[in-house]
């Protein structure tokens, strides 16, 4: 018999058929991930340890080597590199390119527990390894948000909040913020007063780090009960910081606030500044996870976004600076 004696016999049959296909089809493409580029898979990772005050032969010595030695009985290891520099710990690692791509996220979980491993081990005053595997991320929408008449630091908290607010709709992997000031501390000695109080500089200086300084204070115990006992002395703001005690040469007790001129501000000269339309912004980035709908996505992000607005105060805008959506939605 025939194909198309058939098709005709079975004129019902071939319907279906066709119209299976057709519905196949237009399910297929609504649901099928759509991104402007394709998605890059990067092998490598990068561990970076801020180390203050520590010259590029002691980071060598007691960070990167320490790292470098946890590091090596990771599986798949294919190269590591790393740079020490004054204050800081570059280490590099690269996986093996036979490493199956769904399995790539499980090996940067087993080195973070590695550097976990390795915390105890770094020298007192390192800070905490950061590790950064997102090198292949697309970050397809791009926002700048401007505050008229709101300070960086109220800029920066709204930030996060829209941050927080972002992660978690679907679809949303990553949000980043550029170009947030974060504020310091500024202590302005004078040496008239420091001289009359007879304070030197480094007592100040060992007076601050005491004070940010974890130690376990015990517990008390009542009757049958042991109670833990907290000190919350941590400083956290600019007062805190006028409010430090000093103890001069003579045993006698300072006020920092009365040595120095403590004030918040901003680091000088700024770093990572972003402007919009002449106008101080912070740049809100946003990666959608593997295997979804960049379009769809967006659709997502924007109605949150309009909801958020309704809440917030008056004079935050948000403006499209890259939005791959549109894009991706005008090109099909």
């Amino acid at each position: 018999m025939y194909l198309s004696e058939y098709t005709f016999k079975n004129k019902a049959i071939i319907w279906f058929i066709m119209f299976s296909m057709v519905a196949g089809g237009i399910l297929a493409y609504r649901s099928i991930s759509k991104l402007e580029d394709p998605e890059i898979v990067v092998m490598m990772s990068q561990i970076v340890t801020v180390y203050p005050g520590a010259t590029a032969h002691e980071v060598e010595m007691q960070v990167t080597n320490v790292i470098e030695q946890e590091l090596n009985n990771l599986a798949d290891l294919e190269s590591m590199r790393s740079k020490s520099m004054p204050n800081v710990s570059i280490v590099q690692v690269m996986l093996e390119l036979t490493v199956p791509q769904n399995e790539i996220e499980q090996r940067w979980d087993f080195l973070r527990r590695k550097i976990n491993e390795v915390i105890p081990k770094l020298p007192e005053g390192a800070q905490t390894p950061m590790v950064f595997d997102d090198f292949g991320d697309v970050y397809g929408m791009f926002y700048a948000m401007t505050g008229d008449g709101f300070s960086y630091k109220e800029m920066n908290e709204m930030a996060h909040y829209i941050k927080r607010e972002m992660l978690a709709l679907k679809g949303v992997a990553r949000v980043e913020i550029y170009g947030a000031q974060e504020p310091v501390t500024e202590v302005v000695f004078s040496p008239s007063k420091m001289g009359e109080m007879g304070v030197f500089p480094v007592q100040v200086l060992a007076a601050l780090s005491g004070e940010n300084t974890m130690v376990y204070p015990g517990a008390l115990q009542t009757g049958d009960q042991l109670l833990n006992i907290s000190v919350n002395g941590k400083i956290s703001s600019s007062e805190d910081v006028a409010n430090v005690l000093v103890k001069g040469l003579d045993g006698s007790i300072i006020r920092l606030g009365d040595l120095a001129e403590v004030n918040e501000t901003y680091a000088e000269p700024p770093r990572n500044t972003m402007l919009m339309n002449n106008r101080e912004a912070i740049g809100i980035s946003l990666s959608m996870e593997s295997g979804e709908n960049i379009v769809e996505v967006g659709k997502r992000v924007e109605k949150r976004l309009a909801e958020l607005q309704k809440n917030i105060p008056v004079g935050y805008e948000f403006e499209k600076v890259f939005f791959q959506p549109d894009l991706v939605n005008s090109a099909i």
